[in-house]
């Protein structure tokens, strides 16, 4: 992968996380009793490449 193509996955990636998480939270039952989830992100050997 290039460059740019390595950054737009990861991109992607955050992205499809957030419209999981944003799913999750549309159904009121798992709303009961916790805090709106985060999305976080570890990039391993990238992040240091």
């Amino acid at each position: 992968m290039t460059k740019t193509q390595s950054a737009d996955m990861m991109q992607l990636a955050v992205r499809l996380a957030i419209e999981a998480r944003d799913e999750f939270w549309a159904n009121p039952m798992n709303r009961l009793n916790r805090s709106k989830p985060i999305v976080a992100a570890s990039i391993g050997s990238y992040g240091a490449f």
